[in-house]
């Protein structure tokens, strides 16, 4: 039986639903997401490559991968484990971890396809757009593939302006003290609202205000809008929306404190 297979990060699996369980859901699959908070794409094309070799991968399975960022890196463990590693500084580390995450898309691709496994690219962000900055001559549509990665999340969903979007779900990082979050309590009922409602308020005035230690992250209904955009040719089951969007309501209407997960 054919089966859904998704790879990527913490836009791939989160702690509700993404676009595997939604395009699961809809395609009447079942689903192993192999996604995995903080995932390069070094560990990511590692994994899959290690599933083509011993035989997990099938030529009846469906495997989708969405790509981090080029400056996403990992110190690969083993097959299940990694170690994040630093943002990379200069321009001369841009430039190799993009060139890199262009060969690992392209080696995928050609495992995949040697493999007679049916695959679809797809991305969270631009994967080459900050390097135009520095006037970088390998741009993505120069990279030849067999297949097209799809748009990304941040262009067709957020029009390249997801760190301004008012709508994203909220938590706290784990480096947010207590102390720090009872002032924004006490700020918050000081004008007899809601802690969320009070951070909303002051994201809207300012929507870079509280980045230094809020995370804000796409919600079902972001994904379900996204995989609406990029596979137009499928039919959504009514159930299936108002399914994410009841989910919606709940994710949007709380602070979220994760802590470590995976």
């Amino acid at each position: 039986m054919s089966r859904l297979i998704c790879y990527g990060d913490c836009h791939t699996k989160f702690i509700w639903s993404c676009w595997p369980e939604i395009l699961a859901k809809n395609l009447k699959l079942p689903l192993i997401n192999k996604g995995m908070d903080g995932a390069g794409n070094n560990f990511t094309a590692h994994r899959i490559f290690n599933d083509i070799k011993n035989g997990f991968l099938q030529p009846d399975d469906q495997v989708h991968v969405m790509w981090a960022h080029y400056h996403r890196v990992n110190r690969i463990i083993d097959q299940n484990n990694f170690q994040k590693l630093r943002p990379a500084e200069s321009f001369l580390q841009m430039e190799e971890n993009q060139s890199n995450t262009f060969g690992y898309i392209q080696e995928t691709e050609r495992l995949l396809k040697q493999s007679n496994i049916f695959y679809q690219f797809l991305t969270a962000n631009p994967l080459s757009s900050d390097l135009k900055l520095y006037n970088q001559k390998t741009e993505w549509s120069q990279i030849k593939l067999h297949k097209k990665v799809m748009p990304s999340m941040n262009e067709i969903v957020f029009d390249n302006k997801f760190f301004y979007a008012t709508d994203l779900a909220v938590y706290y990082g784990d480096w947010v003290s207590a102390s720090l979050r009872k002032k924004i309590q006490t700020k918050a009922e000081s004008l007899n609202l809601d802690e969320i409602d009070y951070i909303r308020l002051q994201v809207d005035k300012n929507p870079l205000q509280f980045s230094q230690y809020l995370i804000f992250t796409p919600t079902p209904l972001h994904h379900l809008t996204y995989l609406q955009k990029i596979y137009p040719e499928l039919e959504w089951y009514d159930d299936l929306v108002k399914e994410i969007q009841q989910e919606n309501y709940m994710v949007m209407n709380k602070i979220w404190h994760l802590g470590a997960w995976s």
